[in-house]
């Protein structure tokens, strides 16, 4: 039976990634083994880890011996550049470092970066082979992930996926992210309440987390060694749109303001990707539809 770690398994993705595991079985065919800071809570077996300490890594690698790897580890948000690069770009560095250290005969290992590594792309549908053009801290510690990771394949020959995720919905997303924050505040302001907002009139590629989880799973065990898989619907949709549903939905009366505070400096006007190479690769396709998310999300 085939090991599979999953890194940051308390995530937001990873937590939806365990209910798909029970949901589909997942265990009766793959001894499937979590790792987080904080475990509490878990559903399936998990290690209580700082991904962070190469000595951590060490074990993982040399001890536990997984055959396949997923890293959804990662912060996002605003910070310094060196705790981005310190997590998110150093824990698949570590990993890769160690699997050449003990020639570990690791069957794949799945990375995930961001569409976000494009940065405002003038040019759509994005193709995983657009230019990379980061234009922040969290997306250019992606891009080191992806050189890295492409480093180690080239070089060492280390089956490696990389999955570019746009905009992922779903319960439990943060309330750092737009529709997360939207989220919160029609869940706890009373009818006729406003709605504090920043730039609405962008437009981003939303995909729901059980459609994610659904492609990270597929991609782990059939995408092609070495490839970087878009993974996203296809199409954009207006932010304001999708505030207004959740609005609909939610049956309250409430307005909108505009909070100059939340715009945010650099802001993507427009983003969708292409995911035809995902689908030629992998059998998968998206199955759940942006409305249910807010709809759940609203519960």
């Amino acid at each position: 039976m085939f090991k599979i770690l999953i890194l940051g398994i308390n995530s937001f993705t990873g937590k939806h990634f365990q209910k798909y595991i029970i949901k589909n079985n997942l265990q009766s065919q793959f001894q499937i083994i979590g790792v987080a800071r904080q475990p509490k809570d878990c559903f399936i077996p998990c290690i209580k880890m700082d991904l962070t300490l190469e000595k951590k890594i060490d074990y993982l690698v040399n001890t536990v011996k997984p055959d396949y790897i997923i890293n959804l580890a990662g912060i996002f948000g605003v910070g310094l550049l060196e705790d981005f690069v310190r997590v998110n770009t150093g824990i698949s560095q570590k990993l890769l470092e160690k699997i050449i250290q003990y020639r570990h005969p690791i069957k794949k290992i799945l990375f995930i970066g961001s569409a976000a590594e494009h940065g405002n792309s003038t040019s759509f549908p994005i193709h995983e082979n657009h230019p990379l053009n980061p234009c922040n801290f969290y997306s250019l510690s992606k891009v080191f992930q992806t050189k890295i990771a492409r480093y180690y394949f080239n070089t060492f020959e280390i089956n490696i996926n990389i999955v570019r995720p746009f905009n992922i919905i779903g319960p439990g997303l943060s309330r750092k992210l737009a529709m997360g924050a939207f989220i919160e505040q029609i869940k706890n302001l009373p009818s006729g309440g406003v709605i504090q907002v920043g730039n609405i009139h962008t437009r981003r590629d939303y995909i729901a987390v059980e459609d994610v989880v659904d492609a990270y799973w597929k991609i782990l065990l059939h995408g092609k060694p070495g490839e970087i898989y878009n993974l996203c619907q296809g199409m954009s949709f207006l932010i304001n749109d999708l505030l207004q549903e959740a609005i609909k939905i939610s049956g309250k009366n409430l307005s909108v303001r505009i909070n100059s505070d939340l715009i945010r400096k650099n802001d993507i006007l427009d983003s969708y990707g292409d995911n035809s190479k995902l689908k030629a690769h992998v059998p998968w396709k998206v199955q759940y539809n942006i409305e249910n998310s807010i709809r759940n999300m609203l519960k």
